[in-house]
C-alpha cells in the first residue's frame, strides 16, 4: 500500500479495512510455506499497517524473548530489537487482550516510550491452539505523530495476530518436519556407510567367528 498504509488515516471505511484484511490473508496464506514464514508476515503487517517495528515475542518462565524483530527495512540488529516498550508487552501477557497505547491520550510510566520517540503501540497474545494460554505476543509500533491508530486499527491488528497465531503453529510443524527429514536422512547415511555384517565376516580370519554366528543364529 505504500503512502496509503492504514494508519494514515484517522478513519477507516469498510472496504479500505475488507481490502486490507483480505491482502493481509492471501499473503500469509502463501507465505506459511517458508521457513523465512514469520518474517514475511510482520514485514507485511508493518506494510500494511504503517508501523515502524514490528516484534515476535514467545513466553518463557517469568517473561519473554524476541524471536522476530522487522522495521521498515527490514532485520533488526541486536541493538533495535531491544528497543521496544516490555511495559506495553508484558500488559498484553498478563491481561490476556489486546493493549492499544497512544501518547496523546494515555500517558504511560515508561521511560522507553518517550526515550525510543514511540507515539503509539499495539500488542496482543499470540495462541497457537484452541484452549492453550498465550504462547508470546505480537508488539507494532508507530514512531511518527501522524500515525492513526483507532478502533478499526486495532480490528486489523487483531486479525493478524490470529493469523499469526496459525502462522506459528504452521512455523513449528514445519520445522519439527524438516528436522525430523534431517534426522532421517542422517540415519540413511550412516547406515549406507556401515559395512553389513556378512561383509565383515568374509576374511579367513573370521571364519571360526561366522560359524559360531550362523550355528547361533540361522539364516546369518
Amino acid at each position: 500500500m505504500g503512502e496509503a498504509n492504514l494508519s494514515t488515516r484517522s478513519t477507516l471505511d469498510s472496504a479500505t479495512l475488507w481490502a486490507a484484511m483480505r491482502r493481509l490473508v492471501e499473503r500469509v496464506s502463501t507465505a506459511l510455506e517458508g521457513e523465512t514464514a514469520i518474517d514475511d508476515c510482520l514485514d507485511l503487517v508493518l506494510d500494511l499497517l504503517g508501523a515502524d517495528r514490528g516484534l515476535v515475542l514467545l513466553s518463557i518462565e517469568g517473561g519473554s524473548t524476541i524471536v522476530n524483530a522487522r522495521g521498515t527495512r527490514g532485520a533488526l540488529d541486536a541493538i533495535q530489537r531491544e528497543e521496544v516498550s516490555r511495559t506495553i508487552v508484558n500488559q498484553a501477557l498478563e491481561s490476556d487482550a489486546c493493549v492499544r497505547w497512544d501518547v496523546r491520550n494515555q500517558p504511560l510510566s515508561s521511560s522507553s516510550v518517550s526515550s525510543l520517540g514511540i507515539y503509539a503501540a499495539l500488542a496482543a497474545p499470540l495462541r497457537g491452539g484452541r484452549g492453550t494460554g498465550p504462547r508470546g505476543v505480537l508488539y507494532v509500533d508507530f514512531r511518527h505523530p501522524a500515525k492513526h491508530v483507532g478502533d478499526q486499527h486495532v480490528e486489523f491488528f487483531m486479525t493478524a495476530v490470529s493469523l499469526f497465531g496459525v502462522a506459528l503453529e504452521q512455523n513449528h510443524l514445519g520445522q519439527f518436519t524438516r528436522d525430523k527429514l534431517r534426522g532421517v536422512e542422517s540415519e540413511c547415511v550412516e547406515s549406507r556407510r556401515t559395512p553389513a555384517l556378512a561383509s565383515l565376516l568374509v576374511p579367513p580370519s573370521m571364519t571360526s567367528i561366522r560359524t559360531e554366528l550362523e550355528s547361533a543364529v540361522p539364516g546369518t
